[in-house]
């Protein structure tokens, strides 16, 4: 789909930065280094406490540093405005419900198999629509 150019992948540059590790198999590095990603010099005072207020939600009764990685690929995806945060993290998807009240309207969290099912049901309503 993205080859196709009927979907724009945006990976937040924490995650570049994880795939990057040399001991990442080359099929992930390969799928997603190419994909658009975001950068920026530094955070700011309100991007580091939407980072901790995720972490809290996510982190449980885990060690606070566990779960900040999370945080941060969850924060950039409201950051730069996407739509759905793809992820097979049960931590995460276990607590959708938790996060909503913090995180837009905007952004969905799914595992990859509800994403391609709300592409389904997309494609299948737009093939009626013709």
């Amino acid at each position: 789909m993205s080859d196709a150019q009927e979907l724009i992948v945006v990976v937040a540059a924490g995650v570049r930065n994880e795939v990057q590790n040399p001991k990442t198999p080359s099929n992930v590095q390969v799928a997603v280094l190419p994909q658009i990603f975001n950068l920026r010099p530094g955070l700011t005072s309100g991007q580091q406490e939407e980072r901790r207020r995720l972490a809290r939600i996510l982190q449980g009764n885990a060690d606070p540093s566990t779960h900040a990685a999370d945080a941060s690929h969850l924060s950039e995806a409201v950051e730069t405005g996407c739509g759905y945060f793809i992820t097979h993290d049960n931590r995460i998807l276990k607590k959708r419900s938790e996060l909503r009240p913090v995180i837009p309207p905007t952004l969905q969290i799914v595992s990859l198999a509800e994403f391609f099912q709300i592409v389904d049901d997309y494609d299948e309503g737009h093939d009626e629509l013709v």
